[in-house]
């Protein structure tokens, strides 16, 4: 018996006839799983497939989602250990050339979505796309809009340290990635931040879309409320990231702890002696010391200043004529790649 012909899986990954695996986790969420569903029906092609990975619930979202299996191509319903735990069976379960998570209670608008996609089909040499969106918060029981999510400066780009990971809702990710970087880590919070912090950490090629993708509302329920364990995640980040400034900005009992110098003798002392040595430099020394540096310095303040202002100018100009809403969006949102 001849052997097989060696496999390429990245190759096989790429040339899937199944275009884009859609995937949703959720538990007890029946009503805004719903309108999730019927959000979903707006850009699902044929060549997509669905998979709902549930947590066991118990509120009818085991009759709901069969109601819907005529676009559900993969359902899941038992116990998770924790948020990232779901994610990693149903990025494990994809068959599809790209993966694009979708939240159970957030609405992604059409047009956007099949830009996007669009996009990722149109430039193979790009592993990871991640797109803006709006933010909403929920005041007295109704959302209302707050702001658009947006990246600092230009967004993403290529460099291992862009300026901030970003928001799950906008990431169209090439199914091949997860040869690089596997699943989501445990003791993460932030799930989207730790996948976008692997992408980062792989090499991925990454690029920023400059396209109004989605409307994500911050219920009481949300993930992000829980303020504690989503600043570790991001401290956490900060230091995988080397954002030295964002890192030891913090308590240095903490950065002890998530260092796990806390756990050697001496370790806290340690700890303190970086953070006081590094805010008197960043503070203070690195100005009086090198003038090179007091001028850059003084630069970005300028920079900084003046960014400010424009924000400000385009903030209100939005209050009195605001356009919320789809791919066509008010500025900045051209739907380039940064």
């Amino acid at each position: 018996m001849s052997p097989e012909a060696p496999r390429a899986l990245e190759t096989e990954c790429d040339n899937s006839p199944v275009r884009v695996s859609y995937f949703v986790v959720t538990k007890n969420r029946a009503p805004y799983l719903r309108q999730a569903l019927a959000n979903v029906r707006e850009f699902f092609e044929p060549q997509d497939e669905l998979i709902v990975i549930d947590g066991g619930s118990t509120d009818g979202t085991v009759e709901l989602v069969q109601q819907n299996r005529d676009i559900v191509s993969v359902f899941v319903s038992e116990p998770d250990s924790w948020e990232g735990h779901a994610v990693n069976k149903a990025l494990f379960l994809a068959r599809g050339r790209f993966v694009k998570p979708i939240s159970d209670d957030d609405y992604f608008y059409p047009d956007a979505m099949r830009r996007l996609v669009a996009m990722g089909e149109a430039h193979p040499e790009i592993d990871f796309i991640h797109a803006n969106g709006e933010m909403w918060s929920v005041i007295d029981g109704e959302p209302q809009f707050e702001r658009f999510y947006v990246e600092r400066r230009d967004g993403l780009r290529s460099s291992p340290q862009p300026d901030s990971t970003g928001c799950d809702l906008g990431f169209l990710v090439r199914r091949r990635t997860l040869f690089k970087t596997g699943g989501i880590s445990p003791g993460y919070a932030s799930v989207d931040g730790d996948w976008h912090c692997k992408l980062i950490e792989a090499g991925c090629r990454i690029r920023h879309l400059d396209l109004n993708l989605y409307r994500w509302t911050r219920y009481p329920h949300s993930g992000v409320m829980a303020i504690d364990k989503m600043a570790l995640s991001h401290w956490m980040m900060a230091l995988r990231l080397r954002k030295w400034k964002k890192f030891y900005g913090i308590d240095p009992r903490v950065a002890a702890s998530i260092t796990g110098l806390d756990k050697i003798p001496g370790g806290l002392a340690f700890q303190y002696a970086i953070f006081l040595i590094f805010k008197i430099w960043w503070s203070n020394a690195r100005i009086l010391l090198i003038p090179p540096a007091f001028c850059v310095y003084s630069v970005r303040l300028a920079g900084q200043a003046w960014r400010r202002l424009a924000r400000s100018l385009r903030w209100r100009r939005r209050k009195l004529r605001p356009r919320v809403g789809g791919a066509d969006a008010s500025p900045p949102f051209t739907g380039e790649l940064y």
